[in-house]
């Protein structure tokens, strides 16, 4: 059977942050209502299961994601990968040249983003251009 994967924007109602707080939870209510406003989380479902997110900060004018997070039953499946692209994608449209992630020295997520031609930055951080 083929994984279906859907890149969403959350949406700023109950179900949707408690998805979001069962996977983080020290995530700050009206922080991530602010983030919700501004599109600056993601959600990946595969197969119409919530199974990940996202959400990045805009730092020195460029756009970092700071936070990824994967199921473990959905790696390897392309979720990360479907993320970040929709991630750069939206940040070419809004005019950004370049967007960077931080990488907190997680290997696993480090492989993903060397992969999608990101590379070495300052402070943990890798940066691609969108050029």
């Amino acid at each position: 059977m083929q994984n279906k994967i859907v890149v969403r924007h959350l949406q700023n109602n109950d179900s949707d942050k408690a998805q979001w707080l069962k996977r983080d939870s020290r995530t700050f209510v009206e922080r991530m209502n602010n983030k919700i406003a501004n599109n600056e989380c993601y959600f990946v479902l595969l197969n119409n299961k919530v199974r990940g997110l996202m959400s990045y900060d805009i730092v020195d004018e460029i756009p970092i994601v700071y936070k990824l997070f994967i199921d473990a039953i959905a790696r390897r499946k392309g979720c990360a990968r479907a993320l970040i692209k929709q991630f750069e994608e939206d940040m070419q449209n809004k005019g950004f040249e370049r967007v960077g992630v931080s990488h907190h020295g997680n290997d696993l997520y480090e492989r993903v983003y060397r992969k999608l031609g990101y590379i070495e930055g300052k402070e943990e951080c890798l940066y691609k251009s969108l050029l």
